[in-house]
């Protein structure tokens, strides 16, 4: 599941997984609202508080709300980690952009540039969801 999914086809997947009894994983499609991802059967989801989804909640909400719905999250630290390390290692970018469109490779370069405490937010977000009853996936869906 990716992010950039219309929300029409995203729902379709999620009824066909369950009727097929297959857990659904992946990101939250930018134009489904994160009440609506979590009231349905999406088993895990991947860096929630990267993308644009329900800006409206505050991050201390998002955080609660997803903790309470007992999802598993990947909030994708080992990322984060290894682009703060060595933001400007061009094997790390070589590598990455290989397997992504130009849209997400952008997405992430200017992540790696506007946020330098990038992994302790992540971090602390990760606690805070946590801390809410959620359940956490240690690893990643990106290079590393």
């Amino acid at each position: 599941m990716y992010h950039t999914l219309p929300a029409d086809l995203y729902r379709e997947i999620l009824r066909t997984g369950d009727s097929l009894d297959i857990p659904v994983v992946g990101h939250i499609p930018f134009d489904v609202d994160l009440k609506e991802t979590l009231a349905l059967n999406q088993y895990s989801l991947e860096h929630v508080d990267l993308r644009p989804i329900s800006m409206n909640i505050p991050l201390a909400s998002r955080e609660e709300m997803i903790g309470k719905s007992k999802k598993w999250m990947c909030p994708t630290l080992v990322v984060y980690r290894n682009l703060q390390r060595s933001p400007d290692d061009p094997s790390t970018q070589i590598q990455y952009e290989q397997y992504v469109d130009k849209a997400t490779g952008k997405f992430w370069k200017y992540r790696r540039r506007k946020y330098d405490d990038v992994f302790a937010q992540k971090k602390k977000m990760a606690l805070g969801i946590f801390n809410h009853g959620a359940r956490i996936i240690t690893g990643t869906d990106c290079l590393n």
